[in-house]
């Protein structure tokens, strides 16, 4: 990227459009009031090295070692998230470094049962979206699958009701976990609720037992009132 010109460009071309005076709109809804909430940078490493991960959050510096599957281009990029005041929309922009060229991808919701289904990782992930919809209350169009904020992937990201809500769908139970899995997950739970998430985890077994009564609780923490 030679100037400010050529990286609109690209925004444009990845579909995040500017207004005349360049503020960025939300892809969603089209409006004004965005705000970027991480960055992230990724560094691929060698080609037989791990690489390293670094988040920025407000002002907290999150580093930590990662592995070239964990990365989302598989090479190195930078991921800028953003949030939207009035839809509420999150989404992220990957710039990607690849063969000598810039690419520019965003991160898309989907808004039909099945295209939700088709970016499901395991089955129980699917019988957690399907009892998630069961209940009703909670528009397709606000649950996005595998989505990506601040690094991290979210198994389900629901964004509604001015809520910002991860669940997770961890196929092993809680005293499965080795002390290396689990630090991972309370890091990045710390670093969601850093950015103003609530985060959802839920048990394979649980699930298996009462999909409906964990998708009981998803409602609860993205519809109902807080008492």
């Amino acid at each position: 990227m030679k100037n400010l010109e050529a990286f609109r460009w690209g925004c444009y071309a990845a579909g995040v459009c500017t207004d005349d005076d360049g503020i960025m709109l939300c892809p969603f809804c089209g409006g004004h009031n965005t705000h970027h909430a991480a960055v992230t940078v990724h560094d691929s490493g060698g080609e037989n090295d791990d690489g390293k991960e670094t988040c920025v959050i407000g002002s907290n510096v999150v580093s930590r070692p990662a592995t070239r599957e964990e990365f989302l281009g598989r090479r190195n990029d930078v991921v800028i998230s953003f949030w939207c005041e009035t839809c509420p929309a999150v989404w992220d922009l990957q710039i990607v470094q690849h063969k000598g060229s810039t690419l520019f991808l965003v991160d898309r919701q989907r808004t039909s049962l099945d295209d939700i289904e088709s970016t499901c990782e395991s089955p129980i992930e699917v019988a957690l979206l399907r009892a998630i919809v069961a209940t009703g209350d909670i528009p397709l169009d606000a649950i996005r699958p595998q989505h990506v904020f601040g690094g991290y992937r979210l198994d389900f990201a629901i964004l509604h009701n001015g809520r910002k809500v991860c669940v997770e769908a961890d196929g092993h139970d809680y005293h499965e976990r080795t002390k290396e899995q689990a630090s991972h997950d309370r890091a990045r739970d710390r670093a969601l609720t850093l950015a103003g998430w609530s985060v959802l985890r839920f048990t394979g077994s649980e699930i298996y037992r009462d999909a409906g009564a964990c998708a009981s609780q998803v409602v609860q923490a993205v519809v109902d009132e807080v008492a």
